[in-house]
This record gives C-alpha cells, sequence and structure tokens, in this order.
C-alpha cells in the first residue's frame, strides 16, 4: 500500500480494545516498529489499574441495558404502570423514572420476561426527592406483569425514604397497590448514601437480596422462596411525595444466567488511570 497521510486516513470514532495501531519499541535506542492493542496501549500508559463495577461489561448479555443512549428501549423493556404515574427519559446518568403524586403505593418500572434457570440480576438505583412522605426505588420482580397488570403479585427490594427514616425493604406485594408483607425491613437514619447497588439471585426456588455500596463488597440482605413463581423482572419505583414530582434513576441493568453466589463479582471492566 503506498504511503498516505495520516489526516486522508479513514477516522475510527469508535475504538475497540482489540484494535491495533503501530507503536515504535526503543525510540531512543534501536528502533522497531511493532503493532500493539488499543487495550495494551492504554495499559501501557497509565500508573495503576482498578475494576469498575460500574463501567459496561466487555461481553454483556440480550438483558443487560446500560440505559445510555438517549432513549428508552421499548424492544426490550415493557413499562409497568397500571396508575398511569410514570414518565421515563434517559440522560447521562441513566434510566430516569419521575412519578406524578397519587396517594397511597403506585408500584411502577419496566420489566422483561425471565429467562429459564437460575440467574443473578443487579442495578444501581439513585433517589432524587426531597426526604418526606414516601420515595422507594430498587429492583423486582414480578409475577404476570405483561398478561395481568392490574392483578400481578410483585416482589421488590430497593431503598426507601419515608418521613424522617431511611430503610432497605424486600417487600411483597398482592398487586401494583397493596402491600401485604416485608420479607425483611431495616431502618437506619444515620444512612447518608442515597445510592446502592441491588442484586437477586436465583438458585432453584430460594431467591437470594443482596446489596452493596460500592458494586465490589456485597451483603445478603435476606433470602427465601416467594409467594408465587416470578416470570418477569426488572426495575421499579413508589412514591406518594406530593412536592416534586420525585424521580428514581435506575444506572444499568445486568442480567447473568446463573447464580453468581455471595462473593460472585459484578460483570464490570479494568480501568486504568
Amino acid at each position: 500500500m503506498a504511503d498516505t497521510k495520516i489526516t486522508a486516513l479513514t477516522e475510527l470514532t469508535t475504538v475497540d480494545s482489540a484494535d491495533l495501531v503501530a507503536v515504535v519499541d526503543d525510540p531512543s535506542g534501536t528502533a522497531v516498529t511493532k503493532k500493539a492493542t488499543a487495550a495494551n496501549l492504554v495499559a501501557g500508559g497509565s500508573t495503576y489499574a482498578k475494576w469498575d463495577p460500574e463501567a459496561p461489561p466487555s461481553s454483556p448479555s440480550a438483558y443487560d441495558d446500560e440505559f445510555d443512549d438517549d432513549s428508552f428501549d421499548t424492544g426490550l423493556w415493557t413499562e409497568f404502570d397500571p396508575s398511569s404515574v410514570l414518565t421515563l427519559s434517559e440522560d447521562a446518568e441513566g434510566l430516569v423514572g419521575s412519578i406524578a403524586y397519587d396517594a397511597g403505593d403506585d408500584i411502577c418500572g419496566v420489566f422483561q420476561d425471565i429467562p429459564s434457570g437460575d440467574f443473578t440480576i443487579t442495578t444501581k438505583v439513585s433517589l432524587r426527592g426531597l426526604h418526606l412522605n414516601y420515595l422507594s426505588g430498587g429492583i423486582a420482580l414480578w409475577q404476570n406483569a405483561g398478561s395481568a397488570p392490574t392483578t400481578s403479585d410483585i416482589q421488590t427490594f430497593g431503598i426507601t425514604y419515608e418521613g424522617t427514616s431511611l430503610s432497605l425493604q424486600c417487600q411483597y406485594f398482592q398487586d401494583y397497590y397493596n402491600f401485604m408483607s416485608n420479607m425483611k425491613r431495616v431502618n437506619d437514619t444515620s444512612w447518608p448514601a442515597t445510592s446502592y447497588f441491588f442484586r437477586i439471585r436465583r438458585d432453584g426456588t430460594t431467591y437470594n437480596f443482596d446489596y452493596s455500596l460500592d458494586g465490589k463488597g456485597w451483603i445478603r440482605f435476606t433470602a427465601g422462596a416467594l409467594n408465587f413463581t416470578p416470570t418477569e423482572f426488572g426495575v421499579f419505583a413508589n412514591s406518594s411525595q406530593t412536592t416534586g414530582p420525585p424521580s428514581v434513576v435506575w444506572q444499568f441493568f445486568r442480567y447473568k444466567n446463573s447464580d453468581i453466589g455471595q462473593q460472585g463479582k459484578l460483570e464490570g471492566q479494568k480501568v486504568y488511570v
């Protein structure tokens, strides 16, 4: 191939880690032009590496969504909003669910069908609202949201601001507005965080509910059988705040086709700094 000025080459706007670049090895000694992958080029110029659980995995599943394409993916997700209180959008932080006021519980969110077998699903949730009334968000399982949205049983797991208290709650709802029982609830007004990682791991008929502040160290919050057999999974919000409207932000949703275990690592990427 004839020599070509670099300015005349076609620009590559998206660089893959396996793409090749030309480098000059030992330029001050015996200079030799060699090839290097983009990943190794970045690593070589870094001072240290670390695991970033929030970075998109290198091999995402068909059920994954990083909520980073500026529009809600209706091909992957179905909106769950029996009370018509939810408005969805995507911004730089993720999928944003803004919730209009309606007295009492109003579970809403997005879901997709659960494939067969064990699984691990994970999300990161942030709340935007005032520390009053009631605002909750997290990860969820539905019995039959697609075929019976007004009567489907729901299991939720997430963070809740309620009056003057903050709590982690794993809750069973008989339908989108009828709360039945807590599998577990822990109140603590001293927790400062408004963002949490949540995951659900299915092992046969046992469901494990884990949470984390950094996506690296995980605590199993509770575990057990459910009151129903879920056929859909996704993310949820619930609010009765009179001022706002408040919103819940989901940064991503990730799926693995196995129970990765209590010490299992959230798929992300090694990043170089």
